[in-house]
């Protein structure tokens, strides 16, 4: 795994991305975790994520107020940023918090409680990184579980699309 040293001014969401966290490090804002490497970024999460969801045609609120609807809440909802992609993620707590970090839904292979305090969690990546989450295991699964409604909500629009042609 490389750690980028030099920080970039943007970044464009891949496959390969995994999550989105805060960054404290001089001159950046978010940490990235790939697959393969962490990148520092200039961006906060949020713009990364607006982009991302404006790279599949469509802006951060309308992916937003489409979750809403799928799922019936109405806070901290899934973001299908580039479904055409199968790119979902989900934010630990408010987007609009500095200290929010942002998790992709198909690279999550593990969420257990932290041992030393079980209102944390570790999530265990594809990469088998491990990041400490400052959110219960409970309230992630329930995060997980939200994500994978709307991964099949828009598996079935597909589908059905599929099927009318």
């Amino acid at each position: 795994m490389t750690v980028t040293e030099a920080v970039q001014d943007d970044y464009r969401i891949t496959k390969d991305t995994m999550a989105l966290l805060p960054s404290y490090q001089d001159g950046s804002r978010t940490l990235v975790y790939e697959t393969t490497k962490r990148i520092y970024v200039n961006q906060t999460s949020k713009e990364i994520v607006n982009n991302g969801c404006l790279e599949g045609f469509s802006s951060y609120d309308g992916r937003r107020m489409a979750a809403i609807y799928q799922t019936g809440k109405n806070y901290n909802v899934p973001i299908a940023i580039n479904p055409y992609k199968n790119i979902f993620a989900f934010p630990t707590n408010s987007p609009s918090n500095y200290d929010c970090i942002w998790l992709f839904y198909h690279h999550i292979q593990d969420i257990s409680s932290a041992k030393n305090n079980p209102k944390h969690s570790i999530v265990t990546m594809s990469d088998n990184a491990h990041i400490l989450v400052p959110v219960s295991s409970f309230t992630l699964k329930k995060k997980m579980y939200l994500t994978s409604h709307c991964v099949l909500c828009c598996q079935q629009i597909w589908d059905n699309n599929k099927e009318a042609k």
